[in-house]
């Protein structure tokens, strides 16, 4: 519908210039469309892995062929969508009806490019809901991120519960999504950056999903070598590898307690989804993990040493047997 109401209505007072008028620049390939070409499936492969809404749906498949056709599906339209998104951006630029610059009163945030070409006359800054079309793509927005947040509060209440709660009645199932929701509505009316927050949350998805994949390898090599200590070190490699990339991007002799605090802030809240940190996080966890499990064989092999688990260690803390529900089977060694 969104697509046919732009194709119909669509017609800036600068017109489409074959040549792409003032923006002719941005066009080819450039360092910010190869940035997003890395960056966006990266980060979004890297935070589905956590996803508990993606695993509920894969345990509630109906049979392997249901959930593989469903994962096609989902993929396909989710490439139709972000493709019509963008390209609405892209008429937004091509018709200069956005203003790129962050200082001026009339800037228009990115994230509501699609919004400019819904408007109703070609004046800059940020487009007004004023329109049948506005209200329905607001609705249908609204519904998106209402559905995938239920996604994330089923699976996380139906793992807390499962957990920590197994046997008991379902009130405490309906509390635990209470106490889940109270600190998210806490952040939402505190005016925070929601994006800062994404952006958050998926450098720390990438910093993690390969050791966590490769944990999935399941054979007798696989669990002697991928390892939960493995999985730790290289995860936290990732992490310290990327705060160090920040602070020395951002050093600043004169000021270096500040150069610290800068640069971690900006390696993990401000980068605005900048390739090479998100390269620096994949490739840094990838080289902890292989680094762990060199130098794990290379001791077990040569000197017969092998070391106990994190977990094991861990054991011996008060409370731990309760969060690492030791029902489950011991954790592998080192």
């Amino acid at each position: 519908v969104v697509t046919i109401y732009v194709a119909v209505t669509y017609r800036p007072a600068a017109g489409l210039p074959a040549d792409f008028g003032d923006n002719k620049g941005t066009l080819g390939p450039n360092i910010y469309g190869y940035s997003a070409i890395f960056v966006m499936p990266v980060s979004l492969m890297a935070s589905t892995v956590f996803s508990e809404a993606m695993w509920q749906r894969v345990w509630a498949s109906e049979s392997r062929t249901a959930l593989q056709m469903g994962g096609v599906i989902g993929c396909v339209a989710t490439i139709i969508v972000v493709f019509l998104s963008g390209f609405a951006g892209l008429l937004a630029v091509w018709g200069n009806v956005i203003d790129w610059d962050p200082d001026s009163p009339t800037y228009t945030n990115p994230n509501l490019y699609l919004f400019q070409v819904l408007k109703d006359n070609d004046s800059l800054g940020e487009a007004k809901v004023s329109s049948w079309i506005g209200v329905f793509v607001v609705i249908l927005a609204c519904i998106m991120n209402m559905s995938a947040l239920d996604s994330f509060q089923n699976g996380l209440a139906a793992t807390l519960t499962a957990h920590f709660l197994k046997g008991r009645p379902i009130i405490f199932a309906r509390i635990m999504v209470i106490v889940i929701n109270a600190p998210i509505i806490a952040f939402a009316l505190d005016n925070r950056d929601v994006l800062s927050l994404f952006l958050v949350a998926n450098m720390v998805c990438t910093c993690c999903f390969v050791p966590v994949m490769m944990g999935l390898w399941d054979s007798p090599l696989g669990r002697s070598i991928v390892t939960e200590s493995a999985l730790v070190f290289s995860c936290s490699v990732s992490i310290l590898t990327v705060c160090a990339y920040g602070i020395g991007n951002n050093w600043n002799t004169d000021d270096q307690l500040g150069s610290i605090a800068t640069g971690t802030t900006y390696a993990w809240v401000n980068n605005q989804y900048t390739w090479d940190y998100f390269l620096i996080a994949l490739c840094s966890s990838v080289a902890g993990l292989l680094l762990w499990i060199i130098v794990a064989q290379v001791l077990k092999r040569l000197l017969g040493f092998e070391g106990v688990g994190i977990s094991d260690l861990l054991r011996h803390i008060p409370g731990f047997s309760l969060l690492a529900d030791e029902r489950a089977a011991p954790a592998a060694g080192a």
